[in-house]
């Protein structure tokens, strides 16, 4: 269990100056650099900080960024769970669309219009929130048909059971599943919600971690935030409520 601190404050206010000074701590009392973790929402999040620790530790960007541990959570998750870059399922290459197009009889479109979108889509981006939140899918369903025109409750069920057979089928993950995976979460199907699992990989082991833009994490990443903080000995927590 890590002993931990927690940063609040607005945008503007400092809070990345403040954890590069909690870094600097760090350093000052021996902690190796590459025993560091600095998680935030964002791979520019991410990276602006690795560039500013660069900056002023000295440190050498290129071997930071391959050896270390200046990441996003899903970076963390990919790298820890062992995945492949071919097992990861995004809709921003062809091949991907492809994909998405043969199995599930959908191209997805770069509209982020709901009016622009198919149902198929409408959907799949539905079952994210409802993994991400941990909910039970008729949670979200109800509340995002609110203001999205998502199908019934039958067709939906469907399309989310087509989707995690295909991906089972052919072992291919999509970015929830790589922190799913790593949290120790499993998403089955539409009616089976989430279930426990014994979470697959490895550890790094870190002294401190760092978790900046914490206000925009979900319930899941959060249970993968506690899974790397359990198994350091201090993090340090920052983020703006009003921003969340």
């Amino acid at each position: 269990m890590s002993k931990n601190a927690i940063l609040v404050g607005g945008a503007g206010t400092g809070k990345t100056s403040r954890l590069l000074d909690a870094l600097a701590k760090m350093l000052d009392r021996g902690i190796d650099p590459y025993e560091v973790g600095f998680i935030s929402f964002t791979n520019a999040a991410t990276q602006n900080a690795l560039t500013r620790a660069c900056a002023k530790f000295g440190f050498s960007r290129e071997a930071l960024e391959q050896g270390g541990w200046f990441r996003t959570i899903h970076s963390f998750a990919f790298r820890l769970i062992g995945a492949k870059s071919s097992q990861v399922l995004t809709d921003e290459t062809v091949k991907d669309r492809e994909w998405f197009s043969q199995t599930m009889g959908f191209a997805p479109r770069e509209s982020e219009e709901p009016l622009d979108r198919s149902p198929q889509e409408l959907t799949l981006a539905a079952w994210d929130v409802c993994r991400q939140r941990l909910e039970p899918w008729p949670v979200t369903l109800t509340r995002m048909s609110a203001t999205e025109s998502l199908p019934g409750l039958e067709h939906a069920r469907d399309i989310i059971d087509q989707y995690e057979q295909a991906k089972r089928l052919e072992n291919r993950l999509d970015f929830t599943d790589l922190l799913g995976r790593f949290a120790g979460v499993a998403f089955r199907h539409a009616d089976a919600g989430h279930g426990d699992t014994e979470p697959p990989g490895w550890l790094p082991g870190l002294e401190s971690l760092i978790i900046d833009e914490a206000q925009d994490n979900s319930a899941l990443m959060d249970r993968c935030l506690r899974r790397l903080a359990d198994d350091s000995r201090y993090a340090v927590i920052a983020g703006d409520p009003f921003q969340s």
